[in-house]
């Protein structure tokens, strides 16, 4: 869509400038929230269920039923279908939880009878869509995008559509058709309609998958493809009491054929590899992951790409353990609110990965180089920048050069959030360090 501003004797093509980061996207939404979702009831903003944060939690006055809404600067590489899935599950699992936030937003109680829970809905709001999100068409749940788009003065808010989207898709095509994994879920392409087990099952499987590897999904007529940027890893065939997955190696000294793998390399198969599993229970998914992980392991080293996993630290510990200060200061309930913002605007905007100390979470590069380190006190979050370049950090009122004190983390510049305007300034100090670590 073309925008023109109007005015003297010409039109002028107005020029969209776009977000620096997601806290920016979200801001008008949540000061207008009215305005952009009518109909919707504001509930819960940070909303945390059990390990889950969902940015907005909201109730459809109208079908009675709860709204996830989720914002994202960029969700082209984002799997939005397993998160809006995660989520979707982790709302019905605390069904009691939303039910007291919508009761204490109202001053009454309100009854878990009178919530149309499979009328719940998520909403993902982001600057841009890849076509493949685009095109889903995805029902179980639902899920609606909404695009947003920033011009010097307006806000475009639509329903994305394919046709209008003019950027470059950077996502991989795999071939000139596109699949629907909804489509091959329900054995629309031919194949085996898997049972709602197996179906659950295959959801844990990909989760994982992408979780611990960061693989790409890629959806063909017959199966699922996995990728390490465009190396396939595994790949997954549904059947209707089972899931086979197909390991992407054909070298028998890295997955020697036992009771759980089978040689398949005489036998016809869909995916590529000579090697496979039959998954029907989630123990055999945590099995799987390990022969993935060698597979994984050995496409890495060969040089096919550059991500890699940093190695457990002796030091780690659970993330859970660190926030209710087991070993150090126990935050607030608001800077632990704080810290979750921070966290997943780090994932989301930079890719960041997340590793866990006991006195400090390290944020990091996926080749392994720390960006930036956050501890807990007790009334603020402590976030110190990897880098020991003044001019690229140079200290002011929120930046403090702590080169010559005792410090947790790696680094010689940190800052003290206190209250959700910091996060916007400690995200500008990070992506500094972010593109001068990244790989040219």
């Amino acid at each position: 869509m073309r925008l023109f501003e109007t005015g003297g004797e010409s039109l002028s093509e107005a020029k969209e400038i776009g977000f620096k980061n997601e806290p920016e996207l979200r801001r008008p939404f949540d000061e207008n929230f009215a305005v952009f979702f009518p109909g919707l009831e504001r509930v819960r903003s940070e909303c945390v269920l059990d390990d889950v944060r969902l940015d907005t939690l909201a109730f459809d006055k109208k079908a009675k039923a709860f709204v996830i809404i989720e914002y994202k600067r960029d969700a082209t590489k984002r799997d939005i279908f397993a998160q809006g899935l995660s989520y979707y599950k982790q709302l019905q699992r605390h069904q009691a939880d939303c039910v007291e936030f919508l009761s204490e937003k109202r001053g009454r109680t309100v009854m878990r009878k009178e919530i149309a829970w499979k009328k719940t809905r998520l909403i993902f709001v982001s600057a841009h869509f890849s076509k493949h999100q685009i095109r889903a068409n995805w029902d179980d749940p639902p899920i609606e995008l909404r695009q947003v788009r920033k011009y010097p003065h307006y806000l475009v808010v639509s329903n994305p559509d394919a046709s209008d989207d003019k950027r470059k898709d950077p996502e991989p095509e795999p071939s000139t058709t596109e699949y629907s994994e909804a489509a091959w879920l329900d054995g629309k392409y031919g194949g085996a309609k898997p049972t709602p087990q197996v179906r659950d099952l295959y959801f844990a499987l990909k989760n994982d998958l992408i979780a611990k590897f960061q693989l790409d999904h890629v959806q063909q007529k017959r199966w699922a493809s996995f990728r390490l940027t465009e190396t396939q890893v595994c790949s997954v065939v549904l059947r209707k009491h089972k899931l086979q997955i197909t390991y992407s190696t054909t070298k028998k000294d890295l997955l020697p054929p036992n009771d759980f793998i089978n040689d398949v390399s005489s036998v016809g198969r869909w995916g590529r590899g000579n090697y496979r599993s039959d998954l029907t229970t989630k123990s055999d998914i945590s099995r799987a992951m390990n022969y993935v992980d060698l597979v994984y392991n050995d496409i890495h080293g060969s040089g096919h790409t550059t991500r890699t996993t940093p190695k457990p630290s002796p030091d780690a510990c659970s993330e859970a353990d660190w926030i209710k200060g087991k070993h150090g200061p126990k935050p607030s309930p608001e800077i632990r609110d704080l810290y979750f913002a921070l966290k997943k605007a780090l994932l989301d905007e930079f890719q960041l990965e997340h590793f866990q100390y006991k006195r400090m979470a390290s944020f990091r590069l996926v080749k392994g180089t720390q960006v930036c380190s956050v501890v807990f006190l007790q009334r603020a979050l402590r976030i110190t920048y990897a880098t020991s370049k003044k001019d690229l950090l140079p200290p002011n009122d929120f930046i403090r050069d702590v080169s010559n004190k005792r410090n947790l983390g790696i680094g010689h510049y940190r800052s003290d959030i206190t209250k959700e305007s910091d996060l916007s300034m400690a995200l500008e100090c990070v992506g500094r360090v972010y593109r001068d670590n990244k790989p040219k």
